[in-house]
C-alpha cells in the first residue's frame, strides 16, 4: 500500500480542501528548535486574520508549539544515541567547542593538522553536518558533548 506523500498535488489538494472546509482564513506559523538538532514549524490555523493575535494569545502559542515539537522530537531518542565518535574525534569536537583552531587542536593533542583535519571530517559526517559551528552545535544538542 502507497503512503500519502505531502507532495503528492491529490494530497496537498485534499489537505487544502479540509483547510477550507473548516473555515481557516490565515495562519499563524512557529518556527520550531529542539533537541537533537531536529527543527521544524508549527502551523496554527485561524477563521480570523492573525494580526488581530494578542500577545498573550501568540506567547501561548509559542509554548504549546515548543512544547509539542520538545515532545514529538523525543521519540528519536533512539536514533540519536546511534551517533558514535572515538575519544579522539570526542576530544576533538570538546576542543572545537572551545574554540580552539584545527592548529591548535593539533598542538594540544600532539598531532599533525592533517590528522585533525581527519578527525573532524569524520565528524561533521558522523553528525550530518559540514561546518565547525554545525558540529558543535550537533554535539551539544545530541548530549554528544557538554560544555
Amino acid at each position: 500500500m502507497e503512503k500519502d506523500n505531502i507532495f503528492d498535488k491529490d494530497v496537498a489538494a485534499h489537505i487544502s480542501k479540509k483547510v477550507a472546509n473548516a473555515g481557516i482564513i490565515d495562519e499563524y506559523i512557529i518556527p520550531v528548535y529542539g533537541p537533537y538538532k531536529i527543527e521544524g514549524c508549527m502551523c496554527f490555523g485561524f477563521n480570523h486574520p492573525v494580526h488581530d493575535l494578542d500577545d498573550e494569545t501568540v506567547l501561548e502559542l509559542e509554548t504549546l508549539a515548543a512544547m509539542s515539537h520538545t515532545k514529538i522530537v523525543s521519540t528519536f531518542r533512539n536514533k540519536i544515541n546511534l551517533i558514535k565518535l572515538s575519544q579522539r574525534e570526542l576530544e576533538v569536537l570538546r576542543w572545537l567547542a572551545l574554540g580552539k583552531s584545527q592548529t591548535d587542536i593539533a598542538a594540544i593533542l600532539d598531532l599533525k593538522p592533517a590528522t585533525v583535519d581527519t578527525y573532524t571530517r569524520r565528524i561533521y559526517a558522523k553528525l550530518g553536518v559540514n561546518s565547525k559551528i554545525a558540529a558543535v552545535l550537533a554535539g551539544i544538542s545530541t548530549g554528544v558533548i557538554s560544555l
